[in-house]
């Protein structure tokens, strides 16, 4: 996360909830005290906020761009300490993906 002149870090992913501004659910307006900043690498950020009327959840992707805030996300049924815990995980290798084709394949060759 860039730092700035006075020496703070940049709070840029807080700019983003302008944007995501409401829950794709029910509408509500999102509140910034349920934003919570799941993971950080260079310049993105992994927010992710609560809906306090439906209790949905969204997780977003905050970049920042040249000058701007750039962000992606989408509605998820995980908690922000489950995204703190998937985000930290090692990726999937193409033989655990070769492996759980061939389990699930075997599944349905034996009925």
């Amino acid at each position: 996360m860039p730092t700035l002149p006075n020496g703070q870090q940049s709070e840029n992913w807080r700019l983003a909830l302008r944007f995501i501004s409401q829950c794709p659910i029910c509408g509500t307006k999102y509140e910034e005290s349920e934003a919570r900043l799941t993971g950080k690498k260079e310049h993105a950020n992994l927010v992710h906020i609560t809906c306090l009327k439906c209790h949905s959840y969204f997780v977003a992707m905050v970049m920042e761009v040249g000058a701007g805030v750039s962000s992606i996300g989408t509605v998820t049924d995980l908690s922000s300490d489950d995204v703190k815990r998937v985000s930290d995980m090692a990726p999937i290798t193409l033989d655990e993906v070769l492996d759980a084709h061939d389990s699930i394949q075997s599944l349905f060759l034996t009925k």
